[in-house]
């Protein structure tokens, strides 16, 4: 899929556009020039359905960006007003509007400095990332399930028994695969508790508890039949 890039204002967007052969789909990015012209909000949206009427004689698929937050020019107020009118503009004539606020900025309104350049108006790799994915032009990585991983490890690890099953661990990706057999014994017994889970240093005993069945401390009743 061959893609060109306008950066221009309405009228010479739209006679760009006029000129093209053939088009699959139109993303219009709204520029931060909008929020300090001295254009009226109206105007504005009038300019943008007269862009979008002639867009839509190219392709239906047509895709509107709201306006991206900048620190050089900051406006919060203008830019709101005329994403605004971008926005009912495009309900008006059936196009889909793309509200970037929820990656671009924080709760309070102000704009996030990891998404643009040292200038606050230029994006950066990570905004340019960002704006690709709101418009659906870059597919999301997976994200590893921490949670899921951490119930999957301790599902195995509480596993009763150990020194015949194999060992089974999840890969970062996911997947489940099976290593090289080994016992519970392998890692030692404690010599507070007898207990093969933990090491000495972190049983929770503060003292070697006493066995019942023997008499002798270093192990619980549950293991004398094996000491």
């Amino acid at each position: 899929m061959e893609i060109r890039s306008h950066s221009r204002r309405y009228r010479t967007m739209i006679d760009d556009a006029a000129k093209t052969e053939t088009i699959d789909e139109i993303f219009i990015v709204g520029g931060t020039h909008e929020t300090t012209s001295d254009v009226s909000a109206a105007n504005i949206k009038e300019n943008i359905a007269q862009l979008l009427r002639k867009a839509k004689t190219l392709t239906p698929t047509i895709t509107v960006s709201s306006v991206l937050p900048s620190k050089r020019r900051a406006n919060p107020d203008r830019r709101a007003d005329v994403n605004m009118k971008m926005k009912e503009t495009c309900n008006e004539v059936d196009v889909k509007f793309v509200d970037n606020d929820a990656n671009f900025t924080f709760r309070n309104g102000a704009a996030d400095d990891a998404a643009f350049q040292r200038d606050g108006l230029h994006l950066s790799e990570s905004g340019v990332g960002r704006l690709l994915l709101n418009l659906s032009l870059l597919e999301q990585p997976p994200k590893h399930n921490k949670r899921q991983h951490q119930q999957q490890h301790r599902h195995v690890s509480n596993a009763t028994n150990h020194d015949r099953l194999p060992i089974a661990r999840v890969a970062p990706d996911g997947k489940w695969t099976v290593v090289k057999r080994r016992t519970r014994l392998s890692m030692g017994k404690c010599a507070k508790c007898g207990e093969t889970n933990h090491v000495t240093a972190t049983c929770r005993h503060p003292d070697k508890v006493l066995c019942r069945q023997c008499g002798e401390r270093g192990h619980k009743e549950k293991h004398h039949s094996r000491d």
